[in-house]
């Protein structure tokens, strides 16, 4: 962790592609325990950014701190062990096809620790059930699984080696109301039990309504909007306007204050 406490720390990124600019200047600070979601519009750079942060995309200017760790400047040793400390899932999942779902759990055990296979195993299949799926999908593979069965195999790999930030790629896109809901709560849990800080773009509103405690808005290269999802709800900028308390904005701010009335 940086001196300041800061999980995620960027100043002045400037990313570019294909000639195009994609963040100009863009500042954002993430607190740890945070459940941060990066909202957007489409093309804003969203994915961008969180490929970004992981290293994945070399940033044209600015700095990027992830738990303390410069990522652009640490050596192969500081990466590997910014790497064991992180868990990332993809938008679609990212599995191996060829391995079973306990195999590609197990990928990063066997990349980061020693442990014999035996003990490695059990913890694998402590994460699987851990995401919510039953023990026998652990012999599995992903092309006979349901697409909320994939991104929960996915976040047990994520979670495998008990990271201490997450970074997630519209973790509920594709999935059915119901099973976006059910996938909702098991983040919130995960993050709410491990002690997970979270960072994660989606364009969900029940996911940002029901599950972030902050919000980031990236709109014209920066971010607009950032702070505690009352706050952003309440921003004073064209797109948090129209996005928010649009119809389907309205209803979903609504069903979270309804929601926070009965929990009371």
């Amino acid at each position: 962790m940086s001196p300041q406490g800061a999980a995620v720390r960027v100043r002045g990124l400037v990313t570019r592609l294909g000639g195009r600019t994609i963040h100009d200047g863009l500042d954002l600070e993430i607190p740890p325990g945070a459940v941060v979601g990066v909202v957007g519009a489409s093309g804003s750079g969203k994915s961008v950014l969180l490929r970004t942060l992981l290293g994945l995309i070399p940033p044209a200017a600015g700095r990027i701190e992830v738990l303390g760790v410069d990522v652009q400047r640490a050596g192969p040793a500081a990466r590997a062990a910014l790497e064991r400390r992180r868990g990332v899932l993809f938008q679609d999942g990212a599995l191996f096809s060829t391995l079973t779902v306990l195999e590609n759990v197990l990928v990063p055990l066997r990349r980061f620790t020693r442990l014999e296979r035996r003990l490695l195993e059990r913890l694998a299949l402590s994460k699987i059930r851990l995401a919510g799926l039953p023990a026998d999908v652990a012999g599995r593979r992903p092309d006979a699984l349901s697409g909320g069965m994939r991104k929960r195999a996915g976040l047990a790999r994520a979670i495998a080696l008990d990271p201490e930030i997450l970074f997630l790629d519209e973790p509920t896109a594709g999935l059915d109301p119901i099973g976006a809901a059910a996938f909702d709560e098991l983040l919130a849990r995960l993050a709410r039990t491990l002690g997970l800080t979270v960072v994660m773009v989606t364009h969900d509103l029940d996911t940002l309504l029901g599950v972030c405690s902050r919000i980031a808005v990236l709109c014209d290269g920066r971010i607009v909007a950032e702070g505690p999802v009352d706050r952003v709800v309440a921003a004073d900028h064209p797109w948090v306007k129209e996005y928010f308390h649009g119809a389907r904005g309205r209803i979903a701010v609504a069903a979270r204050r309804h929601g926070r009335r009965e929990d009371t």
